[in-house]
């Protein structure tokens, strides 16, 4: 600790008080402090014993209710004041002779002031340290062992030693001073300077007043208080509200607003406001403009950054303190994005090496988690990385981060256009709010690196739309790789949904096959009468309270940015005015045809795994008509379906193209290049030039069965027995299959081979 005899120490309110009042010099008001610390003896005492004189009743009065202020909001709960309160000295004897021994209460410092008014079976027990974790064990071990229960508060020392002084024998002045000092309260209100202070700036009256009451020790400590009780709850951010009689402080945790503490009374307002300007370097007599600054604490391993802002209003500066802790990791890509097509798609786009990759949605927050999720799985000794922020979020190691003061562009391009200089590899930028930013990134940056943005936009499709307003569609076709959509639906409440069979509209709307309908949950949504019914039979679900939904679940659009999306782009950008209606059809509908992932098959997902309902999806497109979602575009199928598809066609193509190199094997005459033919895929037209072979394979062929037919030994070798059955499953699984032969059927030099394939139709 240092100490200074010079005045650049700044002293408490009551400190200051005292010196005014005449009750004692500065000097002597050190040198008191000073002795107390030394001594372990309270600071009154040792003021009395310095001046020879008693403390002004008034100053002690104002002293007290100080100190008992602060350690209510420092403990969290109720301190009793002996002024105020009457305390039954009778009560007290009968309490501890018949359960708390006066050793522990003189041990523990407590001390049972009465039964609580509820029960007789409950003891209020004051303590002078209500959070010692020790003596709160031993009174519940004490108390239940008579089948009673206890309620705390707290009590200053001085009142504590004045009730448990009849009980307890006199002891040395010296043990006494030991014990105060081994025992001290957690919060020593006594200190009337504060050694982490910087000096006291040569300032105006009034910034000196302000400057004063800002460093006042229950300032200091009650905004402690507040900071690490935020850092502990694991809150994002502090709002400091001031309202019309009191001060409201509340913490942000997740998505909500909560209360940090209780509001405390509008006095104290300006001087926890003051003290925070302070700790943040701003400037406590300036409160009619906004202002930003940073507080920065480390220890235990870890750094935590308090980012200070200030905005003038009505009933005077609301301050709003973010909380970035080093020791919280962003969430990952695989909690952002638990759909393993929709993470690879994205991280796929993102493995590139230049170009723009657009995260858009309805709130610029969540994008920003989805962009800190990605820029987290990166290897910073591998890319060289830099973000620029408005506000930072999480402190990533080996990247470079840089916060603007505001979304201004003049705060913007600086830092692109010095980016561009530092051949960076990858580039945040948290939002495209401004076309000035947008056409730097895109006409500038993009072409040199990877850069990860953010846009607003209520679908992938608009935000295309947007960027091509702002800057030139030729570019923006160039430049842009990829937009990932994010989409917030209703979650049905999974303790009240119910399975039901949808309407034969949906079904058919939706293409839904027969063996998903069964497995379809609905919401269970109450009126008001019902919930009241409810309620009162005691059958109302506590975990949605009858609405049928509790919280929400993403879903995500991936749209790749292809040769005809790209096409489309640039004649966007060449139609004449007369033409609107026409261009924008033509760029939606080349944006559906790019959807990697469509948020109606992602959709479907959600409705087959139960995580949303059927109505919600109709809700949320209602623009799609049966046309588009089944009949126009394939990738809108279910997700199931379109992958079965795929695999179904490599699988034929491989047995295909198998069965030529086999049949060119078995060729007797070599073809000469010139008459070589190119070999025919699944999807050429059948030619056949022996009418006889029809006819026999008509007589045996039996429409209602898939039939694999042939009478060479080269079909069966063809592939092994598994193969069939798997070829066999994927083509029908509820039929049986056959083999036919054709006995007049020869190897001829002259003639093709009869290809068995080419009569399998083209699903595609």
């Amino acid at each position: 600790m240092v100490l200074s005899n010079d005045s650049s120490h700044s002293l408490s309110s009551f400190g200051n008080q005292l010196i005014q009042s005449g009750y004692i010099t500065l000097p002597r008001m050190q040198q008191a402090w000073v002795e107390s610390h030394q001594s372990g003896r309270p600071l009154l005492e040792t003021l009395q014993q310095i001046t020879g004189k008693p403390l002004p009743s008034s100053l002690l009065e104002e002293y007290k209710q100080q100190h008992l202020f602060t350690l209510k909001v420092f403990h969290g709960i109720e301190f009793i004041d002996l002024g105020s309160e009457s305390i039954d000295p009778e009560q007290i004897d009968y309490l501890i002779k018949s359960f708390i021994p006066v050793d522990i209460c003189y041990r523990y410092q407590l001390i049972p002031l009465k039964t609580a008014q509820e029960t007789t079976d409950s003891l209020l027990v004051a303590m002078v340290n209500p959070s010692h974790e020790e003596a709160q064990e031993k009174v519940t071990e004490i108390l239940s062992s008579h089948n009673m229960t206890w309620q705390r508060v707290g009590i200053i020392l001085e009142d504590f030693e004045q009730l448990i002084e009849p009980y307890v024998p006199e002891k040395p002045v010296s043990q006494k001073c030991v014990e105060r000092n081994h025992d001290r309260t957690i919060v020593d209100l006594t200190e009337v300077l504060e050694d982490t202070a910087p000096p006291i700036p040569k300032s105006s009256p009034e910034e000196l007043s302000k400057l004063n009451e800002a460093q006042a020790t229950p300032v200091v400590t009650l905004v402690n208080k507040l900071l690490a009780k935020a850092v502990e709850g694991k809150a994002t951010a502090i709002h400091l509200e001031p309202e019309e009689n009191f001060l409201s402080i509340r913490c942000r945790q997740g998505e909500t607003l909560q209360p940090l503490i209780d509001p405390l009374p509008k006095k104290v307002a300006g001087p926890i406001i003051s003290r925070l300007k302070l700790m943040a370097e701003l400037d406590i007599n300036e409160d009619t403009i906004a202002q930003k600054g940073r507080i920065r604490k480390s220890g235990g391993g870890r750094t935590i950054y308090f980012f200070v802002e200030t905005f003038p209003t009505f009933y005077g500066e609301k301050v709003i303190v973010r909380v970035l802790d080093s020791a919280i990791k962003p969430l990952s890509l695989l909690e952002l994005m638990p759909d393993v097509s929709v993470r690879m798609a994205f991280e796929d786009m993102a493995r590139l090496c230049e170009g723009l990759l657009l995260v858009t949605g309805a709130t610029s927050k969540n994008l920003v988690s989805l962009l800190y999720g990605l820029l987290s799985e990166q290897n910073p000794q591998e890319r060289k990385i830099g973000t620029v922020e408005e506000s930072l979020r999480h402190i990533l190691p080996g990247i470079n981060q840089i916060e603007v003061d505001s979304h201004e562009p003049t705060d913007y391009l600086p830092i692109l256009q010095s980016f561009e200089q530092e051949d960076l590899d990858v580039v945040m930028v948290d939002s495209l709010s401004d076309a000035s930013v947008v056409e730097t990134v895109v006409e500038r940056t993009s072409r040199n690196c990877l850069i990860l943005a953010s846009l607003e936009a209520s679908d992938g499709a608009s935000a295309i739309a947007h960027l091509s307003q702002q800057v030139s569609p030729a570019l923006l076709a160039d430049s842009l790789i990829g937009v990932v959509h994010e989409h917030t639906l209703r979650r049905l409440c999974p303790t009240c949904r119910s399975i039901y069979e949808p309407s034969l509209a949906n079904l058919t709307r939706f293409a839904i096959p027969e063996t998903e309908k069964n497995s379809i949950y609905q919401a269970r949504c109450l009126n008001e009468e019902a919930v009241e019914q409810a309620r009162l039979k005691g059958r109302l679900c506590r975990q949605c309270n009858g609405q049928g939904y509790h919280g929400y679940v993403k879903l995500y659009e991936v749209i790749e940015i292809t040769p005809s999306l790209k096409q489309a782009m640039l004649s966007h950008s060449r139609s004449e005015t007369g033409q609107e209606v026409d261009r924008e059809t033509s760029l939606q509908e080349a944006i559906l045809q790019s959807h990697k992932i469509s948020p109606i098959s992602a959709g479907l997902e959600l409705v087959y795994q139960g995580q949303t309902s059927l109505e919600e999806l109709v809700q949320f497109l209602p623009n799609h008509s049966q046309e588009t979602m089944v009949n126009d575009d394939f990738t809108l199928l279910p997700v199931y379906v379109t992958r079965r598809l795929e695999a179904l066609e490599k699988l034929l193509l491989a047995v295909t193209q198998e069965f030529y190199q086999l049949k060119e094997a078995l060729q007797p005459i070599t073809i000469s290049n010139e008459e070589k033919k190119p070999i025919a895929s699944l999807l050429d037209e059948p030619s056949f030039e022996e009418d006889k072979r029809w006819e026999e394979f008509d007589k045996d062929f039996d429409g209602t069965q898939e039939t694999i037919t042939g009478e060479f030994f080269c079909y069966e070798e063809l592939s092994d027995p598994g193969e069939w059955d798997e070829l066999k499953r994927e083509l029908e699984p509820d039929k049986e299959t056959i083999a036919i032969n054709f006995p007049q059927a020869h190897i001829s030099e002259n003639v093709d081979f009869f290809n068995p394939f080419n009569s399998v139709p083209d699903p595609w």
